[in-house]
């Protein structure tokens, strides 16, 4: 295992370039988060790239959080790593093969998608093909300036002295305008199937 910490795919993107599994555990339930609670406004977490699942959920068993810090903590079993003894049951599983900025996916993601479907439904579990709810380019904007804003803030004391001036209001309008549309779409979907990058490694 080797410890990484995921804002935008930091953890997800190398695992799936190497052949390791990468978490990034949902925002509030790591201690390693704690310290990077405002970083990114709670966006990057914290965790581990690993060789198996349960490399992974063994290290999420030791360093979740047991109470509040910054946000509230996601319903999460006593240990990850006994949850997978347990059966899933019939899962409905949302399935993705749209670029969420239009741009172009290589066959080889979307081949590797479609065998991860093909295993899903062979055993058992309900595929569902299905679209993005929302046009990303407001929110990629967004999250840019808040994640530029916090780089900045632990460079130069501060921001203000660069001239820079962002409105907080459109940060908060374009973040969050869009998740009552992901909320309605994704909500009848146990998981989410989709391409962890568009293109193969270069």
């Amino acid at each position: 295992m080797a410890h990484a910490t995921d804002g935008g795919g930091s953890i997800r993107i190398p695992a799936a370039c190497c052949g390791l599994f990468g978490l990034k555990p949902s925002r509030g339930l790591t201690a390693i988060e704690s310290k990077l609670g405002d970083s990114w406004s709670g966006m990057s977490v914290g965790h581990v790239v690993s060789q198996s699942v349960k490399d992974s959920a063994a290290f999420l068993d030791v360093i979740k959080l047991n109470k509040l810090y910054l946000f509230p903590r996601p319903p999460a079993p006593d240990s990850f790593l006994d949850s997978l003894n347990n059966e899933p049951g019939k899962l409905k599983i949302g399935l993705q093969l749209s670029h969420p900025l239009d741009q172009t996916n290589d066959q080889e993601c979307i081949d590797g998608i479609n065998n991860a479907a093909a295993l899903c439904e062979s055993l058992g579990h309900q595929i569902e093909e299905i679209t993005h709810p929302v046009d990303y380019r407001p929110v990629v904007s967004a999250m840019a300036k808040m994640i530029n804003t916090h780089i900045f803030q632990r460079v130069i004391a501060k921001v203000d002295q660069l001239g820079i001036t962002i409105e907080e209001a459109d940060l908060w309008e374009n973040q969050h305008k869009s998740l009552p549309a992901w909320a309605a779409k994704y909500k009848p979907m146990n998981f989410l199937l989709q391409e962890t990058s568009c293109s193969t490694p270069k």
